[in-house]
This record gives C-alpha cells, structure tokens and sequence, in this order.
C-alpha cells in the first residue's frame, strides 16, 4: 500500500524532508510551500497524513477541511539546535569584538536539557509556541533594540522575514538530515497506524514496572492508562488533535476533568494549542489541540503491558 503524507512549510525545510522521499518506498512526500494566508491548492483528501515542517499558523477554515487528517510537526532535535547556534556564531561577525548575546526561540525547551545547558551562556532562550508567536517576536525585537542581544536564532520563518525586514541578523533552525530521518522513521510508522488501525480497543489494565518511567509519570501528574487512552482515542478518531469535549465523550468523563489533563498536558508540551472551534451555541470558543506523545512513548509508553 502507497501512503501520500503532504509535506507544507518553508521552502528551505520542505525541500529537505522532499529529498528523503527515497528512503521509503512505501510513501511519497509531496511538497507544498505554506505562506501564512494561502489557500492550500492541493485536494486534501488523497493524503492519509501532513507533516508541518516547521511551525504555522493554519488558519481556522483549513483546520476544518484537515481535521479528520493526522498532523504531525517536524520536531527539532538538541544537535539541530546546537548546529543552528554554532552557524550563527560563526556567519554573524559584531562590529565590536568581544562577548556577544545570541536571543533564541525553540519548541519544547522545557523538556531539553539544553535549556540548563546553554541559559546565561550567552543564550536567551525563550519558549516557542505557535499561539504565542506575536509575543515571541515582540520579545526579540525588545531584546535587540536595548542592546541586550545582537542576534537572533528562530524556529519560525514567518518571525524570521518579520526580523529581516527591520535588518535584525537572524538565522532560520533548519533540522539537520539525521534529526529528518528519525523523525520520518517515527511518523511513517504512525501513519501505518492510523490507517491500517481504524479502532484501537483500550485495554482495562495497564501495567508499568520501569522505574525511570514511573518517575516520569509522577512529574507529569497523569497516569500511564490515561496516556495510553488518550493513544488510543486517537487512533481511533484518525487524528492526532482533540477538543476537551472530545476528550470527555471519549472518556466518558465531565468537561472539567477532561480540561484539567489538557492542561496538565499543554505544560508538559505534551498537547499544544493550534486553533479553536466555535459552536452554534452561546459561549467561549473550544480550543483545539495537538496531541503528540513522540516523547513518551519510548520512555513510558513502550514500557508498559496491556492485560
């Protein structure tokens, strides 16, 4: 079976993850080059997956049409990051030698040993969300205008132009081939799932015994059944973003709990906040989130048994 995954972001990043398309027979990355605004040309329907290359901001009529479709997010690995650092420092030269401030924005820094590594190193680094972004810019061109960095390191290209365009030095963090390719081996699989598993059953037990997980999941605050659940539910929906209404039906659980472990799981970076969904009914919007459990699945997930 041939799986079609579109590929939508920057030109610069498309084109590498297009570039690996040799490497798995199985599917075909058709390249699509995302502007913030642009109406998506291609017919969504024949993809089983999209893959966002970098972050975007997709408008809400766009989220309609893909909701049914699982979405996943090119992550960056630390070494991508520090490959991103080393080439800025070396390609931007100051005018006055000596000690210079670089102002960085990444996705998931909370969760990255890199974030206690590099902090007042020369490095501000700042976390990146896509709601977020406006505030992200502001906080460079800040830190730029009273003197306290001199250059920009960015996960956004839509934040890159907007740098540019005041004539701010800023470098894009474009993933490197390795950092590519494991994440490909990663959403290849996943979207085997996805198709192939059309309804995933939850088991009624889930056993954990790894130590290093379980202590994983005491930080978290959040169950590895509920975890495995929210797996499952899902694969079963055919995609990997969820309403807390959703999450309620799907657990039979009240719209309180359900909003308390979104919440739980946007601070962990675990769900993140790509849209919102307006009712016929009166009242606040329901945010729409991504679920993206790559991180736990090899430190928790893989290490329970389902009886």
């Amino acid at each position: 079976m041939n799986f079609n995954v579109l590929v939508m972001g920057c030109e610069e990043i498309v084109k590498k993850v297009s570039e690996m398309d040799h490497l798995y027979k199985q599917f075909t990355f058709v390249p699509s080059i995302y502007q913030e605004g642009k109406l998506l040309s291609e017919d969504i329907s024949q993809f089983h997956a999209i893959l966002l290359a970098n972050p975007l901001r997709i408008p809400k009529d766009l989220l309609t049409t893909i909701e049914h479709i699982p979405i996943f997010t090119l992550e960056v690995s630390e070494t991508t990051l520090y490959s991103s650092l080393f080439k800025c420092s070396y390609e931007y030269v100051p005018e006055q030698t000596g000690h210079y401030t670089i102002s960085v924005d990444a996705m998931n820094l909370t969760q990255s040993s890199i974030s206690e590594e590099l902090r007042g190193k020369g490095i501000i680094l700042t976390e990146y969300k896509v709601g977020g972004r406006d505030q992200v810019l502001m906080h460079h061109v800040q830190l730029w205008n009273t003197r306290q960095a001199q250059c920009v390191v960015t996960c956004d290209p839509f934040i890159k132009d907007q740098l540019e365009a005041l004539c701010i030095p800023v470098h894009l963090i474009v993933p490197t081939q390795k950092c590519i390719e494991q994440y490909l081996n990663h959403i290849t699989d996943e979207v085997r799932r996805y198709v192939i598993q059309e309804k995933v059953e939850t088991s009624e037990k889930v056993r954990l015994e790894n130590p290093s997980a379980f202590q994983l999941l005491q930080d978290l605050k959040v169950s590895a059944k509920t975890l495995h659940r929210l797996q499952c539910l899902c694969y079963s929906n055919g995609k990997n973003t969820i309403t807390a209404s959703e999450l309620a039906r799907g657990f039979s659980i009240t719209l309180r709990s359900a909003r308390r472990i979104l919440s739980t799981l946007e601070d962990h970076q675990i769900a993140t906040v790509i849209g919102e969904e307006q009712s016929n009914k009166r009242g606040r919007p329901s945010a729409i989130f991504r679920i993206n459990l790559h991180p736990l699945q090899e430190d928790i997930l893989s290490n329970c048994s389902y009886h």
